[in-house]
């Protein structure tokens, strides 16, 4: 009975001990999983602080949309931001209606920067159709330069043809 009471114990404190250690390893996976988010905030920060020089908010006029999206992308590539990180960090420099559509989003689609842009400039109407037709009526404004009305040509013919070509690809 003696020797049954004594194993009964040792099992005791062996379960505990390993218990212990459980929980051990468990905090510990808390603590890198915990120390690898606020990695992750820090980067997330340190590239919206970079980007903050360079970028402006989104326009309000529809024909500068493809080209500031042109923009905001050459920005992407000069400061090296990684894919993951683009829809969060430009979400700040959306126009409210653009952000409100993107709360209306399914999460997926708000955290892929390519989908994001893609679901904005359809909610603006900007098909091939529609950059055609801007692009035959466009007026050089008194306060444009040649320099800015030759860009937005430029890039209004730029989302024309890619327009189309996503259009063949799908065909």
């Amino acid at each position: 009975m003696e020797q049954h009471e004594r194993l009964e114990g040792h099992k005791l404190a062996l379960e505990m001990d390993k218990l212990q250690r459980e929980t051990s390893l468990k905090s510990t996976e808390l603590h890198l999983k915990e120390k690898a988010q606020n990695d992750e905030m820090k980067v997330i920060k340190r590239f919206g602080d970079a980007l903050a020089h360079f970028s402006s908010p989104q326009p309000d006029e529809v024909t500068d949309l493809p080209s500031y999206f042109r923009g905001v992308k050459e920005q992407f590539e000069q400061l090296k931001i990684p894919t993951k990180y683009r829809a969060r960090l430009i979400c700040r420099y959306l126009s409210t209606r653009a952000r409100a559509l993107c709360r209306r989003l399914e999460p997926d689609v708000c955290e892929d920067y390519v989908r994001m842009k893609t679901a904005i400039m359809k909610e603006y109407g900007l098909t091939a159709k529609c950059f055609l037709d801007i692009f035959n009526c466009l007026k050089k404004s008194a306060n444009d330069t040649y320099i800015l009305f030759s860009s937005k040509l430029r890039g209004l013919l730029c989302s024309i043809c890619m327009n189309v070509k996503s259009l063949n690809l799908m065909s």
